[in-house]
């Protein structure tokens, strides 16, 4: 099988996914299904289109709060559950820091019916990172919502993209699982790096189980 220029039947080491990491994704597909139910077959991946995000290309800017809009729609979230802010900080001033450790991007406040996002304003800088990052902050509020704890171990951020693909937002996930770039301002030069919890190979067969569902399992109970 071939998704994404991934085939799972070659030889390729580079996408070549371990049976312990093969095992987990299946366990927690199933337990995800238990929770919400079989995949729709006839529902659509979320792709960065006017489709899905009516709201954020409606104007020509990028807008966090219009994002929001949109994710709290897909997500089936009332509008008010969910709130943000733009924090600033010393990379906003420029002027020459040192940070050990990633740089502050996303966190939210779980508590259920009143989420907050705080939000970096240089994530601002980066669209497609922001909404990377804002898409995964909303399947942590969709579990939170469905009363599912998921901080509490070693494997909560490879579960949240797990979540993520089984809610429908693998493409977009998975096009944006490393961040790598530099920006000059001022004749001082900034550097950032972002790799996601989850492996690539992981990812890849991952967004292969809900088509492999839809198409050999219980067809008829998936509608």
């Amino acid at each position: 099988m071939k998704i994404f220029g991934v085939n799972f039947g070659s030889s390729s080491n580079h996408f070549k996914i371990i049976e312990d990491d093969r095992t987990w994704l299946e366990e927690n597909f199933r337990w995800l299904k238990s929770a919400f139910g079989y995949p729709n077959k006839r529902q659509e991946q979320v792709l960065l289109t006017p489709k899905f995000f009516p709201a954020t290309y409606s104007v020509t800017t990028v807008s966090v709060d219009n994002i929001v809009t949109d994710l709290c729609k897909l997500f089936g979230l009332a509008r008010n559950a969910v709130a943000f802010e733009i924090v600033t900080d010393i990379r906003d001033f420029g002027i020459p820091y040192q940070m050990e450790g990633p740089p502050f991007e996303c966190e939210t406040d779980l508590t259920k019916g009143h989420y907050k996002i705080s939000i970096a304003n240089d994530l601002q800088k980066r669209p497609q990172r922001l909404l990377h990052r804002l898409i995964y902050e909303f399947i942590r509020i969709r579990l939170t919502e469905s009363k599912i704890e998921f901080d509490g171990d070693d494997d909560a951020g490879p579960f949240i993209y797990l979540a993520g693909i089984y809610f429908g937002f693998g493409v977009i996930l998975s096009q944006n699982l490393s961040d790598v770039g530099r920006s000059s301002q001022g004749g001082w030069q900034s550097k950032w790096g972002y790799v996601s919890e989850i492996a690539e190979p992981v990812m890849a067969y991952g967004l292969a189980m809900p088509t492999f569902w839809a198409i050999t399992i219980l067809p008829g109970k998936m509608s």
